[in-house]
């Protein structure tokens, strides 16, 4: 049968006549090269009746290109065949035609196939652009890290050909080869001289002035490529010079016209670690008739547009309302970033970001917080008096970042003058007034400012207790905002020193008592409140001995199991020195206050878990970790993978029976975790798949909602995430976001994803600013979002780059989270009682729900679906009983869509609105339904319906 075959395509293929015939004859031979069973003298046969069609250019070119790509793939299938079709189609790489470029497409593939001198230097020659476009990403692919790309090439050749590939007539090889210069310069590990270096910083600065942006954005990159490295050669003479030289150069970069190039320059300015005072200077001062002022202009950034589009082309004003951010936004970061430079720069910086708190755009305010923060952490921060209100405003902004960004940056101020402190003080109360629901963040920051400025804290609790006892007040409302402040103050100093716990009031430590709890959980656990409440009470008897005694116990007493009674949290007091539970508290409360972020919205208490489960659990993921080479590397074994993924899965099921509490919300997490990597692999197997542009896309697409959905239950349901856990999971985000691209038809959606992978990698970068690298994946989407809009003839290649580049890390278990859940059941219903309903009129449904972790800050949603039709019903959180562990309720709700039906089937589910979600934005915001995104948070039920028999 085979030789019937391999005849059959000879005598089709040399058929000269019939078109038609000879391409059938291609696909024939392309199936023989494909199938395991073939023989190798077959395909022998075959490579050596297609080369004689190239050797003779017998065909026209469409069909010769057929032939040259059909022999790449014969190598590729028969290993054993691929050094004798390396021999047939290198000849081929020397011309000047189209076919060189398919050859090349088809060699770098091949396995033996390597690029030499001789090789490289004739096809950076080449007339034809593919060629040329082909080499340099073969060469940066390899810099990169490629190990697929066989480059044997001495570093001064390989320097030589992308030096002269930057001067290319087409701009994306242009700005392929500069990338590739700076992947070069940034490599510790390749060998890269001085000399070699200022070099690609005259290329660089030669191409700052290109015509095409995507290139001056490649030689910004550059730059600051070469910037680094002259950093790392401080011994060369001319190092500072070469420094100042970079630093002007971006900043006059900051005056281009493309905003894309203006952020890159921005965002070049502040990775430089080394620039003089002068330049610093020149940098902000306004003085300067040149364009070295790029912060200026930067901060101005849009306004200056805005005027001049005003005034000559009578553009109207309300239009720059919409206009992006982002410049102003990467000037904000830069200026934090620099601030570590110099003092002096960063009290000139200091005048400019505060204009900046005014910005009407949220992002713009949250990343000028984070410059002072920045600022603040260098101990370069001196907040003048005369910026301090304008500061405090801020805790009364509309956006909960902000807030969130203002308290945070309190904790690292230096309140110098009673006033500023005073100033604070009230500032904090009257946000704590209007935003009760954000009561723990503001009692952590007042705690620890009182902690910081112990003596202005005991001044004002004095003055606080002076008031009591002038107005005659007995007895003070604990529910006011006013009250529980100042308490939360006057408890914080006495953790100072012995002096100031004789200076302060006593009698504020007895109101002090019933806020144990309160104050306790605030602290995220740092100090439990068993040690708080000996603590009070242990300040009471050494101030109270001149009192009665008796009298002070007694209230005490009442006070202690008043609590005990009330919220049954206080469960004994632990046998502990107190000196030593203040020592180890004021240690860490600095460790919290600089781990900290601005976004964090949730604070969570430490609680116990069983060593042994958090070892078992840490096993299974563990496990998970392994399992994923053999879905990233082996894509065949996909089934295996997925088989051992779900006996972790079935593993976690029955670790979980036997756990509740704290084990129940870790065994939760790890499923989810588990599940989404199941998920990831299904994705993977499909885009590996040879048959998935046959069967379609829309099982790929119902596989990457189902991610994403898994992905926002992780995120929203398990608050109290460590920084790492947070980055994680953010990363595999941004992974959902690369296969949402891999879709057909996906331009008119590229802008849109681009957006929100940009989010999420500069969430990524605000986290691990400081303190990790982010890794080779994020690096390259971030590559990615920075460009112009991709090709759609690159697109293939860059997806699978970025797949290439992903690696699985284990996952860092803090186990410090809760989990926030429901459970949902219809009272009286099953399928043998179903409710009875007239079609047409509404139906009343009795449902038992229980909410887990839910605070009165949530929206919950009963969802109900029955076919087409979607019912939201908003559930009001404070109308439940119970504590914020379990909150339960027995409520009566309606359904009006009943069908034109006997019977149907109703599906009821508990959903929580999510914050304003940045990474998934998806609902439209309609009446009687949810603003915002929504995760389910319990399981599905299904509620029977029957029609009632009409009279």
């Amino acid at each position: 049968m085979e030789s019937f075959l391999l005849e059959r395509i000879k005598i089709n293929l040399e058929d000269p006549s019939n078109t038609q015939r000879r391409f059938r004859a291609l696909a024939s031979a392309g199936a023989l090269i494909a199938h395991p069973n073939s023989s190798n003298s077959a395909v022998s046969e075959i490579v050596d009746a297609l080369f004689c069609f190239i050797s003779r250019r017998d065909g026209d070119s469409t069909f010769l290109r057929s032939v040259v790509k059909l022999l790449g793939d014969a190598a590729a299938f028969k290993k054993t065949l691929a050094p004798s079709i390396v021999d047939l189609l290198r000849p081929i790489l020397h011309g000047g035609d189209h076919l060189q470029a398919d050859a090349f497409a088809a060699l770098t593939s091949v396995e033996g196939f390597a690029l030499d001198e001789e090789l490289a230097l004739s096809l950076a020659s080449s007339p034809v652009v593919a060629v040329r476009l082909m080499l340099v990403k073969s060469l940066v692919s390899f810099l990169d890290g490629d190990k697929m790309r066989a480059v044997v090439l001495e570093p001064h050749v390989m320097i030589r050909v992308l030096l002269g590939l930057a001067d290319d007539l087409y701009p994306f090889i242009r700005l392929t080869a500069v990338d590739g210069l700076a992947s070069w310069c940034r490599n510790k590990d390749s060998y890269v001289s001085f000399p070699m270096v200022e070099c690609f910083y005259d290329c660089a600065t030669s191409l700052l002035h290109d015509a095409d942006e995507l290139t001056r954005l490649s030689a910004i990159r550059l730059v600051s490529a070469c910037g680094q490295f002259f950093e790392r050669s401080k011994e060369e003479t001319c190092y500072s010079e070469l420094m100042d030289a970079i630093f002007v150069q971006l900043c006059l970069m900051a005056r281009d016209m493309d905003k894309k190039v203006r952020i890159e320059a921005f965002s070049a300015l502040g990775k430089m670690g080394v620039a003089s005072e002068n330049a610093l200077q020149q940098s902000l001062s306004r003085k300067i008739l040149g364009t070295r002022c790029a912060f200026v202009h930067g901060l101005e950034d849009e306004f200056y547009e805005a005027r001049l589009a005003i005034l000559y082309y009578s553009i109207p004003s309300d239009y720059f309302i919409l206009s992006n951010s982002e410049v102003r936004m990467a000037a904000c970061k830069s200026m934090g970033m620099l601030s570590s430079l110099s003092v002096q720069f960063a009290a000139a910086a200091l005048d400019l970001l505060t204009d900046m708190l005014n910005d009407y755009s949220t992002a713009v305010r949250l990343q000028t917080l984070e410059a002072l923060y920045q600022m603040a952490s260098n101990d370069h921060l001196i907040f003048p008096e005369r910026h301090v209100q304008l500061f405090l405003d801020l805790l009364s902004d509309v956006s909960a970042s902000i807030r969130y960004a203002t308290r945070k940056l309190l904790l690292k101020m230096k309140l110098s003058k009673l006033e500023m402190f005073k100033s604070t003080l009230s500032s904090l109360l009257s946000n704590l007034e209007k935003k009760p629901e954000e009561e723990e963040d503001i009692f952590f920051v007042l705690f620890y400012i009182g902690l910081k400025h112990a003596k202005f804290a005991t001044k004002l609790a004095n003055q606080f207790t002076s008031e009591i006892l002038l107005t005659g007040e007995g007895e003070l409302s604990l529910d006011t905002p006013l009250v529980a402040g100042q308490l939360v103050l006057a408890v914080s100093s006495t953790f100072s020193n012995e002096q100031i716990i004789a200076e302060s009031p006593t009698v504020l430590f007895s109101y002090a008592i019933p806020l144990c709890g309160r104050i306790s959980r605030s602290l995220g656990g740092l100090i439990s409140q068993d040690v708080l409440l000996k603590h009070l009470l242990h300040l009471n008897a050494v101030q109270s001995k001149s009192e009665e005694r008796q009298s002070t116990s007694t209230k005490l007493q009442e006070a202690l199991v008043n609590i005990i009674n009330c919220n049954g949290q206080c469960s004994s007091m632990l046998p502990l020195e107190l000196e030593n539970s203040m020592t180890e508290f004021s240690a860490n409360m600095l460790h919290a206050c600089m781990v900290s972020t601005p976004l964090v919205l949730y604070h969570h208490e430490v609680r116990h878990i069983d060593d042994v489960l958090e070892q078992r659990i840490k096993l299974i993921l563990a496990k998970v970790q392994e399992i994923w080479p053999l879905i990233q590397v082996q894509p065949q074994n996909v089934f295996n993978a997925k088989r051992m993924l779900r006996a972790c899965m079935e593993e976690l099921y029955v670790i979980g029976l036997d756990n509740n509490g704290c084990g129940a919300d870790l065994v939760a997490f790890a499923s989810e975790y588990v599940h989404v990597i199941i998920l990831i692999a299904k994705i993977w197997e499909q885009l590996h798949s040879k048959a998935s542009q046959v069967v379609g896309m829309n099982s790929l697409d119902i596989l990457i909602e189902k991610l994403e959905a898994s992905l926002r239950r992780i995120i929203f349901c398990f608050p109290g995430l460590s920084m790492e856990e947070e980055c994680h999971v953010l990363e595999l985000i941004l992974l959902c976001h690369v296969f949402r691209l891999h879709k057909i038809g996906i331009c008119s959606e590229e802008d849109k994803q681009k957006k929100k992978m940009s989010l999420v990698i500069s969430r990524l970068e605000l986290l691990g600013e400081g303190r990790f690298n982010l890794s080779d994946f994020i690096e390259e989407v971030k590559r990615f979002c920075t460009e112009e809009g991709e090709r759609e003839f690159f697109r293939s290649h860059t997806i699978a780059k970025f797949l290439q580049h992903f690696d699985l890390k284990m996952v860092p278990l803090c186990a410090k989270f809760k989990h926030i859940k429901a459970n949902l059941q219809a009272l009286g219903n099953d399928s043998e009682n179903p409710f009875n309903f007239i079609s047409g009129l509404p139906v009343g449904i009795k449902f038992q729900v229980i909410l887990h972790n839910i605070s009165q800050t949530h929206r919950i949603w009963l969802r109900m679906v029955v076919g087409d039709s979607i019912q939201y019903v908003f559930l009001n959180v404070c109308q439940f009983g119970g504590s914020e562990d379990a909150r339960e309720r027995a409520a009566t709700l309606p359904f009006y869509a009943t069908p034109r039906a006997e019977s149907f089937l109703l599906m009821a589910c508990i959903c929580m609105e999510c914050l304003p979600d940045e990474y998934f934005f998806h609902l439209k915001k309609e009446t009687g339904k949810p603003k915002q995104e929504c995760t389910q948070i319990s399981d599905e039920i299904i509620v029977y319906f029957f029609q009632s028999k009409k009279n």
